[in-house]
């Protein structure tokens, strides 16, 4: 079940976003801001291009009762790998 569903973009490659697009399909990564950061599953049905528009899709955290609180609708966040790679923003929690 996904925990809740949120927008995606990447940065641009020469900003210091991915050198490739995240594909479309189940994609591991780690979303958070400042410390606080959460291992999670999105679920993009397209890919999302470094630098191109914003994908919306599901959202599943491996410890979602830790991860949850964090993420209300409207919360601002980063996609971290090894530093920040793009941002997102919640747009619905999903029910239980």
């Amino acid at each position: 079940m996904h925990h809740l569903v949120a927008r995606f973009s990447l940065l641009p490659t020469d900003s210091g976003g991915r050198k490739s697009p995240i594909p479309a399909g189940q994609f591991r990564t780690v979303i958070g801001q400042s410390d606080d950061y959460f291992s999670a599953a999105i679920f993009p049905a397209a890919p999302i291009s470094p630098g191109g528009e914003s994908v919306t899709c599901p959202v599943t955290f491996l410890l979602p009762d830790e991860a949850l609180p964090q993420f209300p609708v409207g919360r601002a966040f980063e996609l971290w790998e090894g530093g920040v790679k793009g941002h997102g923003q919640v747009v619905e929690i999903c029910g239980s």
